[in-house]
């Protein structure tokens, strides 16, 4: 959408006519109590001039989908009778009518349909024909050497497979599988029914895979650390590194998706995706696919430093292309000569660019990184795969680490010096809520006009984070390093303690983090962007004392505590009033416990975006007379207090308030037992059994907190749900699933991306749309 510029046409056209009044009349305005009757009148004129100016100065711009306003979209897209996607989606909206005439020209064709996935959903995805999927018995026409049939097993089109390839059997199943199946007859229905002759299966890449750079690795146990500073078992994500003229990805600005719009060559660059280039937790094996190309140019620098007989050896090789690191010793070893004493030199220079160890590992590109001092990385060609089983690693010659993606832990050669480890990873999550390696500017403040106070200090490679110093100040930390035993702060006045934007410090508390407000009882305290985690076992809090005005917590993470990868316990961070506080407000966090103490007041507690889970299993948020504000909140408990107003959230214990008469309960879910302890409940959905509702109660888990896939009735939200459970996927004010995650708008885009599909698919065709994350 374009922005309005700072043009002061208001002002311009206030001026011009507060000029044509005459002066008598100015002067008696200026003697009115109040003053200013008629000048206020002639600025309300002013603004509708202001408004017609630009109106007229755009005329142009609005003939253009890449630069009009966005009223502007559906009325070009009525010229090109195209489909119209809801305007909730105004990203998807504005690229499916800037390419319905290149869709057109290339309807029915595999790439079209692709790319549907990224312009309509904004995910990423792979579309798979279900007839290529079948067995049948093999036909004299078909490929002498398969292409990209075989790719992992060598199995030929329609064939047997070759099940010696571990990676090829682990794919079974997904978009990138070799292996054949037999017809499934079923009407297509997520996983169900993808395999016949007019079936098409899209698989959908939901999750964003967030990158974060110079991370402090965790070191739950002496024989290995890990890539979360916490020390959690987590899976590593591939980044999303299919080329894509029009990907927004999470980071891109509408603004520079439409940067190619008129150079329509530039879309040519689709290319389908390769097993590494989707978003997704990353496979051992998927990691240790190793290809060795054995091409001239490849091996000029080493010809240079061998014998004759040993280049006339390596010649006969040339053009082969070797997978494997086994095999490719192998090969040099049986050579005559044996070439095995370059091996070390042939690995470094023949590695191929299309394996999946060359693509995750690749230093700027990649998807995992690991720097043993803190500067200087690790050569591709000496790092490996490994499932790091609790028996000690057997180091191969050229190994210097190795890494287990599939848990997130790694361990160095002990000929390494490592002095100040650091790691590049990427994460996985539905989307941005709590701290985090993305942009915050589109996030507000609970007050959109507040403004982070003067920065007196900022922070950056690790160790402990002082106090702030002043009763008013902000406090930064730049990087991504782990931070221990912040000190308390006393007399505040305005206080803010932040992260970089894009950043994501870990900030380990080994006592209670203590924030005590000045006497004048209208102090601020604003967090941003920070993840405290308790040191080891014991539960930590973050203390309020004094009397408050506001206190907020924006994109932050109070760890919710659990265990690491060594089985040692994690304690949790709760919050606790010891004062007053005014007005509590969390926006896009991921918290625990909340409470107050006996003689404390919590006025007001206003929760967005965001995820509350309690200490206790099935754990209740209890805060006495609070009255609480709660929306696109998914709570993973129940809630008790005096007064609620709730709307698009989702409980999964009891919901008991006190004054059912005051607040209300709108588009929300809570446990049956809710029924009439809730407050005026409007569109809302009760449940009897929430067990099988979330993907994962455990943070760190990429499908933390995010609703299961929806039943097929979900997406017609049918009248007729008696377990309240279908609704819940679609069943929120705005058509989306209620909870945290209600803002991104899933339900719609799977709705959009079904019209569009059924719009541009090959007649005859059913399409089953399957969850990959």
């Amino acid at each position: 959408m374009a922005m309005p510029a700072d043009d002061r046409y208001d002002a311009y056209y206030a001026e011009k006519l507060w000029e044509l009044i005459p002066p008598y009349y100015r002067d008696l305005d200026g003697e009115q109590q109040p003053p200013g009757p008629l000048r206020a009148l002639v600025e309300v004129f002013a603004e509708q001039a202001a408004t017609l100016r630009r109106s007229q100065d755009r005329v142009w711009e609005d003939q253009f989908i890449e630069r009009c306003d966005a009223w502007a979209v559906p009325y070009i897209g009525d010229l090109l009778a195209t489909r119209p996607v809801s305007a909730l989606l105004p990203r998807e909206q504005r690229i499916d009518v800037a390419k319905t005439i290149y869709y057109r020209r290339r309807a029915g064709t595999l790439r079209v349909l692709e790319e549907l996935i990224n312009d309509i959903a904004d995910w990423e995805g792979v579309v798979r024909e279900g007839f290529r999927r079948l067995a049948r018995s093999p036909h004299g026409l078909d490929p002498a050497v398969p292409g990209r049939e075989g790719r992992w097993t060598g199995t030929p089109p329609g064939g047997l497979a070759d099940l010696r390839s571990p990676l090829g059997a682990e794919l079974a199943g997904g978009p990138f599988e070799d292996l054949h199946h037999t017809p499934d007859l079923r009407r297509p229905a997520g996983r169900d029914g993808r395999y016949g002759i007019p079936r098409l299966a899209f698989h959908l890449y939901r999750a964003q895979s967030y990158r974060v750079e110079g991370v402090t690795p965790g070191q739950p146990a002496l024989d290995f650390m890990t890539f979360d500073p916490s020390g959690r078992e987590i899976p590593l994500f591939a980044r999303r590194t299919r080329p894509q003229v029009l990907s927004s990805g999470a980071q891109t600005p509408l603004s520079a998706i439409f940067e190619s719009f008129g150079r329509d060559s530039a879309w040519e660059e689709w290319t389908s995706a390769k097993a590494w280039e989707v978003p997704a937790p990353i496979r051992c094996r998927l990691l240790g696919d190793v290809a060795y190309l054995l091409e001239p140019d490849r091996l000029a620098a080493i010809d240079a430093l061998l014998g004759a007989a040993e280049r006339a050896a390596l010649r006969r090789l040339h053009g082969l292309r070797v997978r494997g690191e086994s095999r490719l010793a192998t090969l040099l070893a049986q050579s005559t000569p044996d070439l095995s004493p370059r091996l070390a030199d042939i690995r470094r220079d023949t590695l191929a660019a299309d394996c999946g160890k060359a693509v995750l590992f690749d230093a700027l590109l990649g998807s995992i990184r690991l720097l043993p001092d803190g500067l200087v990385d690790l050569p591709v060609e000496a790092l490996a795969a490994d499932s790091l089983s609790p028996a000690a690693v057997t180091w191969a010659s050229w190994q210097l680490a190795a890494v287990d993606a599939e848990r997130g832990r790694f361990v160095l050669n002990p000929v390494v010096a490592a002095t100040d480890p650091l790691t590049d990873y990427h994460y996985g999550f539905p989307g941005p809520i709590g701290a985090g390696a993305y942009g915050r500017g589109g996030i507000a403040f609970a007050d959109p006009a507040w403004q982070p106070p003067t920065l007196v200090a900022t922070l950056a490679g690790g160790g402990a984070v002082p106090a702030v110093g002043v009763a008013t100040g902000t406090l930064r930390i730049d990087d991504n390093r782990s931070y221990d035993d912040p000190a308390d702060n006393a007399g505040a006045t305005e206080l803010c303690i932040r992260s970089a934007d894009g950043r994501r410090p870990f900030v380990r508390l080994g006592s209670d983090w203590v924030f005590t407000a000045a006497g004048a009882g209208n102090a601020i305290l604003v967090l941003d962007g920070l993840w405290l985690g308790a040191d080891g076992g014991t539960p930590r809090e973050l203390v309020l004392q004094g009397d408050w005005e506001r206190v907020e917590l924006r994109c932050c993470t109070l760890d919710p505590g659990g265990s690491d990868a060594a089985g040692n316990p994690l304690g949790r961070i709760g919050l606790r009033v010891a004062g007053a506080v005014e007005l509590l407000a969390i926006q896009s966090s991921i918290v625990s416990d909340i409470a107050t103490d006996p003689g404390a007041s919590l006025g007001r507690l206003e929760l967005r975006d965001s995820i509350v889970q309690p200490s206790l299993p099935g754990g209740v948020l209890a805060l006495g007379e609070t009255q609480m504000t709660i929306d696109r909140t998914t709570v993973l408990g129940g809630v008790e207090g005096w007064r609620l107003w709730s709307s698009d959230s989702l409980y999964s214990g009891v919901v008991d308030i006190v004054d059912t008469q005051g607040g209300c309960f709108r588009f929300s879910a809570a446990d049956a037992a809710s029924i009439g302890h809730v407050p005026h409940p409007y569109e809302s959905a009760f449940f009897a059994d929430a067990s099988a509702l979330f993907v994962s109660r455990t943070f760190g888990h990429p499908g933390y907190a995010s609703l299961t896939d929806a039943p097929e009735a979900a997406l017609q939200a049918s009248a007729d749900d008696t377990d309240g459970l279908a609704s819940i996927h679609t069943g929120a004010s705005n058509d989306g699933e209620m909870g945290a995650f209600n803002a991104l708008l899933n339900p719609l885009k799977l709705r959009a991306l079904r019209a569009k599909v059924d719009e541009y698919m090959p007649f005859g065709l059913l399409p089953a749309f399957v969850n990959e994350t």
